[in-house]
């Protein structure tokens, strides 16, 4: 219908806020005009997909974003109208992955409800709010049996993400998360090592990939990790409920993170220089060596991580005893722990400036030194080289 003119009515006058709305009608009984004693519209009525659409529109519009996600994003509550607008036009790049305009409908719903003031933003909840007790279901049987293509959505995001954030000295940052749950009927849900809680509990574990360069960062992929008891026959049954693909195998945490940053790199999608990640990757010999050839990695490690000061030489000492004589070559000098570097005053800390955040500078304390990576297999040292150098 329009506009409202950004005026509020205070005691017997109005005062101007600013905060324009946008006025919608849904037409209730198609013989309201007969009531109102106006002449009929010779348009034919709207036909159901187009009152599904609309209604979607209007919902989008409703003014009640969860203010930290605004205050995050540096957004203003009074401008909630602008973010429903950009809302609307970024879902439209989607549409090509939904096969039926009725799925589209409700991703939509979904997702603003995601970003809604609700307090759970579950199914139920947001299909509650936005479509009442009967869309519950609708919105339930979306998310376990529609056959909307994810890939292309996900390529979708992935190129817009691309265009606006991606140089040539980008990084790709890999890191685990974990989601507790309550229940046993969730796909992937097993009592395991929750880093959200620091404890083992009932939780779902994810992989994911994110992508950062100095123009922004933003995720690329994901993986949902599934543990090795859920391939047991105890599990068939769950497996059947819950939709596993028959062909899935297990996977570690690490090894997902591996194949995602393969598939990213092959695509070309997003360029990039560098490859981040906590220690409980940079650890992996395995998961380091699977990486592109070509980049660099930046990882963090654990504090007992066995580091040489300079590259040893690697020969087969001569035996000191009548015993059996060495086999494996040896370094000509033992190796350090990483954290005899932190606890050496004769390196001092250097701080430095990383950036400037929305609320000052973000500092580091480092300390820069050259040394060889000391990896060790069966008690043995793998010989160190220049790839391994830190």
């Amino acid at each position: 219908m329009g506009q409202t003119q950004g005026f509020a009515k205070a005691g017997h006058a109005y005062t101007y806020h600013g905060n324009q709305k946008t006025v919608f009608v849904k037409v209730l009984d198609p013989r309201f005009r007969k009531e109102l004693g106006v002449m009929p519209d010779p348009r034919p009525l709207f036909v159901r997909k187009a009152e599904n659409r609309e209604g979607t529109r209007m919902l989008l519009f409703i003014p009640d974003y969860d203010p930290h996600i605004l205050e995050q994003c540096g957004i203003d509550e009074n401008e909630s109208s602008m973010v429903s607008d950009m809302l609307e036009k970024y879902l439209e790049h989607y549409r090509p992955s939904y096969k039926r305009s009725e799925q589209k409908q409700l991703a939509d719903t979904f997702i603003k409800g995601l970003l809604s003031d609700l307090e759970r933003k579950s199914i139920e909840p947001v299909a509650l709010r936005y479509t009442g007790a009967e869309g519950v279901r609708p919105l339930q049987m979306f998310f376990k049996n529609s056959t909307f293509d994810d890939e292309k959505m996900l390529n979708i995001y992935q190129q817009q993400l691309a265009a606006l954030i991606g140089e040539e000295d980008g990084m790709l940052n890999v890191d685990g998360s974990d989601f507790p749950k309550k229940g046993s009927h969730s796909v992937g849900i097993a009592r395991q090592h929750c880093g959200i809680l620091g404890k083992t509990e009932n939780c779902q574990a994810g992989v994911f990939v994110g992508y950062s360069s100095t123009k922004g960062y933003g995720l690329v992929d994901r993986r949902l990790y599934i543990p090795e008891s859920w391939f047991s026959e105890s599990y068939a049954e769950l497996r059947k409920q819950c939709a596993v693909p028959d062909d899935l195998t297990f996977r570690t945490k690490n090894q997902l993170a591996s194949e995602m940053l393969q598939a990213a790199a092959a695509s070309g999608t997003f360029p990039f220089r560098w490859v981040g990640c906590d220690s409980a990757f940079g650890c992996d010999r395995a998961f380091l060596e699977s990486l592109l050839e070509g980049c660099y990695y930046f990882t963090d490690v654990r504090a007992n991580e066995l580091v040489f000061p300079s590259m040893p030489e690697m020969t087969i000492p001569p035996s000191k005893t009548k015993g059996r004589k060495y086999k494996y070559p040896r370094p000509s000098f033992p190796p350090v722990k990483v954290a005899d570097y932190a606890n050496d005053e004769q390196l001092p800390w250097q701080r430095i400036i990383l950036a400037e955040g929305a609320k000052g500078p973000i500092v580091a304390d480092v300390k820069c030194v050259r040394s060889a990576y000391a990896f060790c297999h069966d008690g043995t040292f793998v010989y160190p080289n220049a790839a391994h150098s830190l």
